[in-house]
């Protein structure tokens, strides 16, 4: 089977994928014998024709994911001394703080204690 132009739609078992680049033969599952450089994408929905259930699966996995990322930010919060416990902190005083305690950190164990 002849691999297409970049742009060209084939059919997989998951959904439609659209090569970007390839100039040689292809075996099953789209790997270039000639090349191997075959990036294959989703084809772009609009968002009018997602059904509710990809929307919400979708909306499922951000909300995971960003969760995922405050709780990172609560224990590296809960790692830095220098923040209080009580007040609110945004992410980059958050992650300025971290730096500044790491900073602290490497000139005690490199014997400048100036800082502390």
């Amino acid at each position: 089977m002849q691999c297409g132009k970049p742009g060209d739609v084939h059919q997989r078992a998951q959904g439609n994928y659209r090569i970007n680049q390839c100039r040689g033969q292809a075996k099953e599952g789209h790997e270039c014998i000639k090349c191997g450089r075959i990036k294959r994408t989703r084809q772009h929905i609009p968002h009018a024709k997602r059904t509710p259930a990809a929307v919400d699966k979708r909306n499922k996995r951000e909300r995971r994911r960003i969760g995922g990322v405050n709780h990172a930010f609560e224990i590296l919060r809960q790692h830095t001394p220098t923040l209080s416990h009580l007040e609110r902190a945004s992410k980059i005083s958050i992650l300025r703080q971290a730096q500044a305690y790491i900073r602290e950190l490497s000139n005690v164990l490199a014997g400048r204690n100036c800082c502390l």
